[in-house]
């Protein structure tokens, strides 16, 4: 789950900022003002809302989420679609003229 969290947490800031801000900078950012403090859920909120714009500060409850993150809704933002036709179950279709290269830079 916890790369589930990045993912979401990745994916939405860039694409609220057009690729201008993203988690890996968000992290460097909370692992160097806490580096010898504790890192808290609460001391990462509070850097997460320093870093990301207005509209993503609520993320507690995506935090503290006990169930499994659906993630075809995200894969989908960034054109990777779900092929059901596929003769050995599903596979991931990634269209090249959409915005996958917002989350691989």
């Amino acid at each position: 789950e916890g790369a589930t969290l990045a993912f979401v947490l990745d994916i939405t800031l860039r694409q609220k900022t057009y690729g201008a801000k993203t988690l890996p900078q968000c992290m460097q950012g909370f692992l160097t003002r806490y580096r010898y403090d504790e890192k808290t859920v609460d001391a990462f909120i509070e850097e997460w809302q320093a870093y990301a714009p207005r509209e993503l500060h609520d993320i507690k409850g995506l935090l503290t989420n006990k169930r499994t993150t659906d993630l075809f809704s995200y894969f989908s933002t960034v054109g990777i679609r779900k092929d059901a036709h596929h003769t050995s179950g599903y596979q991931w279709r990634i269209n090249p003229n959409e915005a996958f290269d917002l989350y691989f830079k």
